[in-house]
Order: structure tokens, then sequence, then C-alpha cells
């Protein structure tokens, strides 16, 4: 519907809800991430006919259940200035990630692993632990009552809205709260 050069991403409401700029990176030819040619940005908030210059323009979002959907254009200028070249718009599209089918359900102790960026300065950093609890409601700041798959993968301020996956590499979902009182929660 879009063409080629739009890819979407799933991220956490609480990420963008404060409006302003938003980031996306997308690791290089070099499996490394900062490089501003693979770096693509927009502005959550205002119109959208002044947004639509933006290479990152938001979809939608839902507080509730804390999920946004971010659409990147990566046919447009990146924050270099540069337009990507046809062989990395290619990387970038195929590495989209396998996501679990809509009958998978979370198993207690089953092995797990998340990609997230602790600090907003490690980008691409992994953690991995089991599912702790399956379906425990939780108060969250500034979101409020959810229910949640508790697990023991570390989760640090910046990890939110990364990816949590299985040992099958499937996404089966999207980290949005620590507890910086406890270890491993």
């Amino acid at each position: 519907l879009d063409g080629e050069d739009v890819i979407y991403i799933l991220t956490c409401h609480h990420m963008i809800s404060d409006k302003g700029s938003v980031t996306v990176q997308f690791p290089d030819e070099n499996v490394r991430y900062g490089n501003e040619d693979f770096t693509f940005t927009g502005v959550i908030g205002g119109d959208i006919k002044s947004n639509s210059a933006h290479a990152v323009t938001l979809v939608g979002g839902d507080l509730n259940s804390d999920i946004a959907l971010l659409k990147i254009n990566i046919g447009k200028s990146a924050k270099s200035g540069k337009v990507l070249k046809e062989n990395d718009k290619a990387r970038i599209r195929a590495s989209k990630v396998k996501v679990a089918g809509d009958d998978y359900e979370f198993v207690k102790g089953e092995k797990v692993f998340s990609v997230g960026n602790p600090t907003g300065e490690l980008p691409g950093t992994v953690s991995h632990g089991i599912i702790s609890y399956v379906n425990r409601k939780a108060n969250v700041d500034s979101v409020g009552e959810m229910t949640l798959n508790q697990m023991d993968v570390q989760i640090n301020p910046g990890n939110s809205g990364g990816g949590l996956f299985n040992y099958y590499g499937e996404l089966i979902g999207i980290t949005n709260a620590g507890n910086t009182d406890y270890d491993g929660i």
C-alpha cells in the first residue's frame, strides 16, 4: 500500500506520548548503530501536513495498552541528509522480524530474550531470561493498571519499546516496564 520504502515499527506509547522529536536507528552494513545515514527523524504532534515532510510519523497509539505504531519512510532523507542506496534499503527491509502466530501462549519458565537500548545510549543490547509469571496485574507509572507477563530479563530505562523474542526468534511482545526497586522483575 505505502510502497517498498515504508517500514512500520511497534513501540511503547509512553515513549512518544510527550510529543516532540523521535529518532529511529537501523543498523548499518557493519551491524552498528549511530550511523546518521541509517538514522531517521520525525516529530510527534502538530498537524499531519507539516509532519509529512519527516521520515518518521506516528500512525496511532493507545495509552491503555501502551502501544504505538510508527511509520518510517526509508526513501526520505536520513538524519545525515542522504537518501539510502537501494541495497541499503533492501537490507533494512530484509531485517524485519518474524512475529509469533495469533495462537502463541506464554509459558511460565519459557526462555526469552529482549533487544533494547538501555540508558538510551546502548542500542542493540540483548538480555535473556525466563517468563516468571503469566498475566500478572500490575500498576505501571503514567499508564495505570495493566496485565503483564513478568520475566527476569534485565530491563533498564531505555529498553521500553524494544522487542521480546522467544528462542525461535519470533517477536512475542514489546517490553514496557522494569522495576528499579528490585532485580529481575
